[in-house]
């Protein structure tokens, strides 16, 4: 059905328990799917989260790892993923964060990394 926010749902959720509409009709004016409403009232759950697991370094950490990455490739020097990887690994010992990170090759496992952001060029 598309994108929808948090307001959405709510406003959706609202509509709903006011009697004003029906789930099928407040899921339609709302732009959410008829299932996840559906499933969001039954669970009151009515916020929206992110999918996936959460960043190891923190969002902040992690959008400034992609625009030092991004400013990187803007000048020709783009990282591959295992630089990236020791790159994240760095970050959080110097941060004192506490990882579970392959100490031997000294890089991250990329689990909860928001790779959308960045283009990573592969290892020869």
């Amino acid at each position: 059905m598309g994108f929808w926010t948090e307001g959405n749902l709510k406003n959706a959720i609202k509509a709903v328990e006011e009697k004003n509409m029906g789930v099928n009709q407040a899921a339609k004016t709302f732009s959410i799917p008829k299932t996840t409403l559906k499933r969001r009232i039954k669970t009151y759950n009515f916020t929206k989260g992110s999918l996936g697991s959460s960043s190891i370094l923190g969002c902040g950490n992690e959008n400034k790892s992609v625009a030092h990455i991004n400013k990187l490739q803007n000048w020709g020097f783009t990282p591959c993923r295992d630089s990236v990887r020791s790159m994240a690994y760095e970050l959080a010992g110097k941060l004192k964060i506490s990882h579970t990170f392959n100490k031997e090759p000294k890089r991250l496992v990329m689990t909860g990394y928001n790779h959308s952001l960045l283009e990573i060029q592969h290892s020869q």
